[in-house]
């Protein structure tokens, strides 16, 4: 897809529109109402911009397939270089492709140079050191945005290390930051929790269940949606959204759900796919691996035309 003047790789990937909230799966008392008139309907899906946005213009390519939602990610240490200093660049080429009756989220990485105890390039997520500094940018963030954006989302993934370097209680405690300073800087905004990874264990049960078990419990005012995302087998879809309804339900904190991040097949699902990872890279080590990925990085015409694709 090409956006401006670059080409992009393919990690636009689909997203629930949040303006219409219509896939609350399950959830009791959702209906939709079927209006048969010559008025288009919207779409009930948007396009999610990758893991790093950088100022790209993109959404009047998504708008050519009618679609008017999206979802950004941004890192607090884009924004805020020194303390209580902010340039405002990024979010602002960002707002300034936003129409009327566009629905957004933006979900904030807490990664910060100075503000988090860890490097905020290396981790996307990690416990802020002064709790006051990480609401006063929130804040600012949000009343900066001047309600353009209706949804906003804190660390995703944190039932995973590898989004997340703290504990739960240090993400409850963040997160309870991060509802608060929201909710002061735009009232009429939601907050969007977490984002599960959707992954499951062959138990049938999420991947670090305590960890979302405490958010459920312990932090059950501070968020309004649950996110979970879902990829993977699209027949598993409605066991894994059922699953966690009925825990929430359990935990006394029944919320609607929403999905911010789902794909298609992964390159490696398609037959072809299969065969390749047969051939290069089982029963090797992990630095075999990559240095297999290196190889066939280099040497694209060794992929089948399946995975030239997402590549170029």
């Amino acid at each position: 897809m090409k956006c401006g003047e670059k080409t992009y790789p393919a990690i636009l990937t689909l997203l629930l529109a949040l303006t219409a909230l219509t896939w609350w799966l399950h959830v009791p008392g959702a209906s939709v109402d079927v209006v048969k008139d010559s008025v288009p309907t919207p779409s009930p899906l948007g396009v999610a911009f990758g893991s790093f946005y950088r100022g790209e213009t993109f959404m009047d390519l998504i708008e050519e397939l009618t679609i008017h939602s999206t979802k950004i990610y941004l890192y607090r240490w884009q924004i805020e270089r020194e303390k209580g200093e902010y340039d405002w660049e990024i979010v602002d080429r960002f707002l300034g492709q936003l129409g009327p009756g566009e629905g957004s989220l933006i979900a904030v990485w807490s990664s910060s140079h100075r503000g988090t105890r860890e490097n905020g390039q290396m981790k996307k997520g990690a416990p802020p050191e002064d709790r006051d500094a990480y609401y006063d940018f929130i804040f600012n963030l949000v009343r900066h945005c001047r309600g353009k954006i209706e949804y906003w989302q804190n660390d995703c993934e944190p039932n995973s290390p590898r989004f997340w370097e703290g504990t739960k209680e240090e993400f409850v405690s963040t997160l309870e930051v991060f509802h608060r300073a929201v909710k002061a800087a735009d009232p009429a905004a939601t907050v969007v929790v977490g984002g599960h990874s959707g992954i499951f264990t062959d138990n049938g049960i999420p991947d670090n269940q305590p960890f979302f078990d405490h958010i459920f419990r312990k932090a059950r005012d501070s968020f309004d949606l649950f996110d979970i995302r879902l990829y993977g087998d699209p027949y598993t879809i409605p066991y894994r959204v059922e699953w966690f309804q009925r825990r929430m339900a359990e935990l006394d904190c029944l919320k609607p759900i929403v999905c911010t991040e789902y794909g298609g097949p992964l390159p490696t699902q398609f037959p072809e796919g299969r065969e390749l990872r047969r051939k290069y890279f089982d029963n090797r080590s992990r630095d075999e691996q990559l240095a297999m990925f290196k190889h066939l990085m280099n040497n694209r015409y060794l992929l089948p035309d399946q995975m030239r694709m997402f590549l170029e």
